[in-house]
């Protein structure tokens, strides 16, 4: 026998005002690294985000030797420098390296011919 009858919604009233949508963690826990602190350094005050003082702390407990830090610091750089890009875009070249670039590419062209 059925704790309920068809048709019937076990809970009439549904989920409490207020309450968290538990199927938003993902933006909540954004929400939370985005969110300000004052921090002190040097005799100075200034907000930075709570996710960049996580790291900070993350890095320095890594650099004190403690081995589960270092572990999953180095677990993080090879995340980041994966996802950076290897090549330099064109325009970031100068001048000069166009210059070589349709110097090598006239050569190959000449050589082309050759054969």
């Amino acid at each position: 026998m059925a704790k309920w009858q068809p048709g019937e919604c076990p809970n009439p009233l549904g989920r409490p005002k207020g309450s968290k949508n538990k199927k938003k963690l993902p933006d909540r826990l954004k929400k939370a690294a985005a969110e300000k602190v004052v921090v002190h350094e040097g005799g100075r005050k200034r907000k930075v985000d709570k996710i960049d003082v996580a790291l900070t702390q993350m890095m320095n407990k890594a650099a004190q030797g403690e081995s589960s830090f270092l572990k999953m610091m180095l677990t993080e750089l090879k995340k980041a420098e994966a996802t950076e890009p290897t090549a330099k875009p064109e325009e970031e070249l100068t001048e000069a390296d166009r210059e070589v670039i349709a110097q090598v590419v006239h050569r190959i062209l000449q050589q082309g011919d050759r054969l």
